[in-house]
């Protein structure tokens, strides 16, 4: 134990950084570039490790047996029991099975970064209304505009004909038509020459480094300031000390477990592993007074991904090569917006022979994000997580949406276009959210509106498990523009200058 001498530059000597960020994604990723450009002293510890040809890493897996080959490890939690079965240590994907629910999430530096597709949307304005009064729309703006920035946020180019197709629907239905912003460089410049090839493979991974991916864009900032990072290190509990925090982690490359001491610690390491310390830690007893509503108010984000069989190609192969063209917004019965949803170039996975075959190019591929009730919840069974959760009917809702849209592009569905959300259906989600919410009290929520916990000074979350509310879009720009805005409020309380 530190034992602090009355003075806090001591106490400081005493401590291994000022701040300590767990996770590279896009929580982790910004918390670290914002407070080690304030000039903390800040170390990262990250449970995956360095991937992406680009870098001259380890390239990122493109075919369907390297994908089955890329697996990290499967979680398994149901009737009260948690396993764990661990594959490779420097594997790219996690797969958690919670009952009838699958999860993916990828361990990297970069996080999902660098195998989603770049889409980089603002949420709905229910989304801020559901945090605390001390954040608003107005306030974050900022934050959103500097990712943004940070990370080349443009639309790239359309197919012109489907555009039209879009529009005619999107009038008819009173939906709104947009371009699909993304954090992808379309065009070579001087001193950034990775343009985008048009390859297609984004929700795999961009090997040519167009895609704009946190280990090429915010970690080297952050490391460039002074950040000390750490890879192939997970994490294990969080416990106060004098005058901070001790975050023991296990060294997966020395096979050894070590400690980190810091004033501050950030958690960023995805919605489901942020828990899972945050759990472990309060059952080992180091953190007791973390709010009992820990787990509650979790969300799978009512992911929807489906395929349709049209007559022909939806999309020309001119603009085949990035993730998303166009996206629909859909408002509900409050008047914003409840889903949207947008296209995917198809096919999604041209390296894979065997899901081209299978998924050809008269596919129509349709994602979409639904702002759903967040009412499910996470909750420890004594030697791992479970997710709990209910149906949501904004699930439905989306499907006869996309139905619609789908039959613009000539699809001949068996199936009533209205059909609701089935109860027993099973889900597949990659953007799990809340169970750590952002409250103005412990009785509402377990962070405040600074991303520190309720009876914990100095202990910090930021990635999608402070969600108060879904966003209705896909998460990656809120997850780092709520980081942001942590991160300012921890530079604040050092008294630094803000990057």
């Amino acid at each position: 134990m530190v034992v602090a001498s009355g003075t806090r530059r001591d106490v400081s000597a005493a401590m291994d950084h000022e701040a300590v960020v767990v996770g590279t994604g896009y929580g982790g990723a910004t918390a670290a570039s914002v407070l080690a450009r304030a000039g903390l002293r800040v170390g990262v510890l990250e449970r995956g490790t360095w991937w992406g040809a680009a870098a001259g890493r380890r390239p990122l897996p493109e075919t369907l047996p390297q994908l089955l080959g890329a697996l990290e490890g499967l979680n398994l939690s149901m009737f009260g029991r948690s396993a764990r079965l661990s594959l490779s240590r420097r594997g790219l994907f996690e797969v958690h099975v919670h009952g009838r629910t699958l999860l993916l999430n990828a361990l990297a530096v970069g996080g999902t970064s660098l195998v989603n597709g770049a889409l980089m949307q603002r949420p709905s304005s229910s989304f801020f209304r559901a945090l605390p009064p001390e954040i608003t729309a107005h306030e974050m703006e900022p934050c959103y505009e500097a990712l943004e920035g940070a990370l080349g946020v443009a639309p790239g180019p359309h197919d012109e004909g489907g555009r039209r197709k879009l529009v005619a629907l999107a009038d008819d239905a009173k939906w709104t038509l947009r371009r699909a912003p993304q954090a992808i460089q379309w065009e070579a410049r001087e001193g950034a020459p990775n343009a985008c090839t048009r390859c297609n493979r984004c929700i795999v991974g961009c090997n040519v480094g167009a895609k704009r991916s946190l280990d090429l864009t915010l970690v080297p900032a952050a490391l460039a300031a002074g950040a000390e990072l750490r890879d192939l290190c997970a994490v294990q509990s969080v416990a106060p000390i004098d005058g901070g925090y001790e975050v023991r982690f296990q060294d997966r490359r020395a096979g050894t477990t070590k400690t980190w001491r810091a004033r501050r610690v950030v958690l960023a390491a995805g919605t489901l592993n942020t828990l899972k310390i945050l759990f472990q830690s309060r059952a080992d007893g180091a953190l007791a007074a973390v709010s009992d509503q820990l787990g509650a108010h979790a969300s799978l984000g009512a992911d929807v991904l489906d395929w349709y069989r049209v007559p022909s190609q939806p999309v020309p192969q001119e603009v085949d090569g990035h993730s998303s063209d166009l996206v629909l917004e859909v408002p509900g019965a409050d008047g914003d917006r409840e889903f949207t949803f947008g296209m995917l170039t198809p096919p999604v996975m041209p390296g894979s022979r065997l899901l081209r075959r299978i998924q050809g190019r008269r596919t129509l591929s349709l994602v979409g994000f639904g702002r759903d009730a967040m009412d499910g919840s996470v909750v420890w069974n004594g030697r791992g997580i479970e997710l709990r959760h209910q149906p949501q009917a904004v699930i439905g809702r989306i499907h006869a949406a996309m139905d619609r849209l789908a039959c613009a592009y000539g699809w001949e569905g068996a199936e009533p276009i209205d059909e609701p959300a089935r109860p027993g259906r099973s889900w597949m989600s990659v953007h799990p959210m809340g169970g750590c919410r952002m409250a103005s009290d412990g009785g509402g929520g377990v962070v405040d509106f600074r991303g520190q916990a309720f009876g914990h000074p100095g202990l910090h979350v930021a990635d999608a498990s402070v969600f108060a509310g879904a966003p209705a879009a896909g998460p990656a720009l809120s997850i780092g523009a709520l980081a942001w805005w942590i991160a300012q409020r921890i530079v604040e309380d050092e008294g630094r200058a803000g990057a």
